[in-house]
């Protein structure tokens, strides 16, 4: 689901003079935010809410690529799908994983890096146009159960478990743990 954060972002579709939007501290709850986008009584600032896997697998990691597509790594599902940011239509997926996506983050060069609380990083190149299955890198275990995820200019992963961060450099496999 896509929602704007400025009322100029948002669009009148109910007839109604004036957006309709959840805001301030006596409007939540009004409208259905996360319900149908063709409802009659919705907030006008929901961009698009597109329904991935038939709505089942747990939408959990998301970024942007350098390019403005969203990246959705389903948990439960165990896959990626490629969304357009602009009006939601799926572009690509799904991309199949072997981990439990919970957390992704992507590189300045499009090396999406996906995390998993069970003690897994696994990478998806981005680049393509049409990215698939074999995009996707091998399983690479972490010191233990990964909770964020970030990376840095020069494309180096940092995952936090616990107590502890972690760093992996992908070009050598060296993690450096502090």
């Amino acid at each position: 689901t896509k929602i704007s954060g400025e009322l100029s972002g948002c669009v009148e579709v109910n007839g109604i003079p004036g957006i309709q939007t959840s805001q301030g501290e006596t409007a939540p709850g009004v409208f259905d935010l996360l319900g149908a986008i063709d409802s009659p009584v919705r907030d006008e600032c929901i961009v698009w809410d597109t329904q991935l896997n038939g709505g089942v697998g747990g939408p959990r990691a998301i970024a942007l690529d350098p390019i403005g597509r969203v990246w959705v790594g389903l948990r439960d599902a165990q896959e990626y799908w490629v969304l357009d940011s602009r009006d939601g239509s799926i572009m690509a997926g799904p991309i199949n994983v072997d981990h439990d996506p919970y957390g992704c983050a992507i590189t300045d060069r499009g090396t999406l890096w996906s995390a998993a609380t069970a003690g897994y990083i696994q990478y998806i190149d981005t680049a393509e146009e049409h990215p698939g299955d074999d995009n996707v890198g091998p399983l690479v275990p972490t010191a233990g159960g990964v909770y964020g995820i970030a990376t840095d200019a020069a494309g180096r992963v940092f995952v936090s478990s616990g107590s502890d961060l972690s760093r992996f450099t992908p070009w050598n496999g060296q993690w450096l743990t502090g």
